[in-house]
């Protein structure tokens, strides 16, 4: 560890105290978008909030609604990565529909579609694999993921 002084500020409930990590959309042609995003970790020093790590969200999004592929590392304030090896991991491959995909999917509040509202669902299997092409491919790999995936999501499903 660093130091035990490098906190996340808490409000009154020990709850981290963060800003949104900021998406910024690039266009990427055919009505697409495209952004990675760096989540912050945090480390409130409480049990109750306790920390979490930095994550790197890829996303592509379009009419019919954004793929997301989602990686963990293990890059926490307060703690010498040096010594934990910049590990990362595959978390997530899932979309963010405008619609559901089948029958009883519900719907969820969503930062990365217009409206604010999405249904959901992911893997972290395939996440698994889609990270093993991202370290021999890089991020085209990534990107060529997230097309298929949003290539397959239901407008009128």
């Amino acid at each position: 560890m660093l130091s035990e002084e490098v906190y996340t500020p808490t409000d009154e409930s020990g709850r981290p105290i963060m800003d949104e990590a900021p998406v910024n959309w690039h266009s990427y042609g055919d009505g697409l978008e495209r952004a990675v995003v760096f989540e912050p970790g945090f480390n409130t020093g409480n049990r109750n909030y306790g920390r979490s790590s930095m994550k790197i969200r890829f996303l592509l999004r379009g009419d019919k609604g954004a793929a997301q592929f989602l990686l963990g590392t293990d890059w926490t304030p307060g703690f010498d990565t040096t010594k934990l090896g910049l590990g990362a991991s595959g978390w997530d491959v899932g979309y963010h529909a405008v619609r559901p995909q089948y029958e009883g999917q519900s719907e969820m509040d969503c930062e990365y579609l217009p409206g604010g509202k999405c249904f959901y669902d992911g893997s972290g299997l395939a996440a698994a694999e889609l990270m093993e092409r991202f370290f021999a491919e890089g991020e085209n790999a990534v990107w060529r993921e997230l097309e298929a995936r949003y290539s397959w999501i239901e407008v009128d499903a």
